[in-house]
């Protein structure tokens, strides 16, 4: 049985030349995944992987206001900090330059592309050569439920398309799967919500159709939570989250992240809110405590305290992958 085994891929190698290290599979290459951290701990260790996958597609949908796009726009920091470049397919045209410097801070202009195709074809054609440029490491396309094919935009308002966008889409998503992998990118895409027709119950579904689902190796679903307030103005409100497919890791984790109007995520106030959660940061009436150490009274003094002590953060962060068994920060900052 060994003889024959070695046969085989000793045949396979020559038959596949130079092609045979891209589709081998091994242990080595293919146990550690590389990802780009989001500003929430949370979300991060939700995932189970440390944050957004690259070699694999992500998809992020929810509802209108829900985050989506600010989130992306952090996934983009956090790339850009880590050296990769960004491409940025606006397909709803409602992303500016203000807006991402907001988010995002300052950059240099050739490491982040925004661009605002006019149909379907046009921004996944881009979506396509940016993957096999091996040029990105992030790639955005902001969102599936505005892509507009060109039939679409060609017949008349009253003339049906039905399942037209999931045509285009399953060719796209199968022809771009080892692309994706032999590049190293990170594809995050933003998607909609929309009714579910003669559903007996109120439900809703994401366009693009089934089988753009099954390709997708991360899905999280963002909907609006409580409002933040400072003395009585609403500057932000709680983003919750649930991941609803996840092929690296247990699905269905689900929490919720500080979100800030025109700032976006507060990564330190989240830190607060997840540790206590799991029992890391423990509060005696208004008082925060770490290993015994008391952070603070109230959370914005905790916020405080953490936000100016990197090093403590940094336990803080640990302690929360170790608590889920995810060693993947430990062994990276150790390192």
């Amino acid at each position: 049985m060994t003889k024959k085994k070695s046969e085989f891929l000793d045949t396979m190698r020559e038959e596949l030349d130079e092609a045979w290290e891209s589709v081998l599979v091994t242990e080595a290459n293919d146990s550690k995944i590389e990802v780009i951290p989001t500003s929430s701990i949370s979300l991060n260790v939700s995932t189970g992987i440390g944050g957004i996958p690259k070699r694999r597609a992500t998809e992020i949908y929810g509802a209108e206001s829900s985050g989506k796009t600010t989130l992306v726009l952090d996934i983009c920091k956090n790339a850009l900090a880590e050296g990769s470049k960004v491409l940025y397919i606006d397909v709803e045209h409602g992303v500016d330059y203000n807006y991402t410097h907001k988010i995002i801070g300052d950059y240099e202009a050739e490491n982040f592309i925004l661009l605002q195709p006019e149909t379907a074809e046009q921004g996944l054609k881009l979506v396509e050569e940016a993957i096999n440029s091996g040029e990105f490491g992030c790639i955005i396309v902001d969102s599936v439920g505005a892509l507009a094919p060109t039939k679409e935009k060609e017949d008349e308002l009253e003339d049906a398309h039905v399942s037209l966008l999931a045509r285009i889409l399953t060719p796209f998503s199968r022809r771009n799967t080892h692309a994706l992998k032999v590049n190293n990118v990170a594809v995050v895409f933003v998607n909609q919500i929309r009714d579910k027709i003669g559903s007996y119950i109120r439900d809703f579904e994401t366009p693009g159709g089934h089988a753009f689902k099954h390709l997708l190796s991360l899905r999280i679903y963002l909907s609006v939570g409580e409002k933040i307030k400072e003395s009585d103005e609403i500057v932000g409100n709680q983003v919750k989250f649930l991941i609803k497919k996840n092929k690296m890791a247990p699905p269905y984790r689900s929490f919720q992240f500080p979100l800030i109007y025109g700032k976006g995520i507060d990564s330190a106030r989240d830190t607060v809110e997840f540790a206590n959660k799991l029992g890391i940061i423990k509060n005696r009436g208004p008082y925060y405590f770490f290993d015994d150490v008391q952070l603070g009274q109230g959370i914005a003094n905790t916020t405080r305290t953490l936000f100016d002590n990197p090093e403590l953060l940094d336990k803080v962060h640990k302690a929360c992958y170790n608590v889920l068994n995810i060693g993947k920060e430990t062994e990276e900052k150790e390192e």
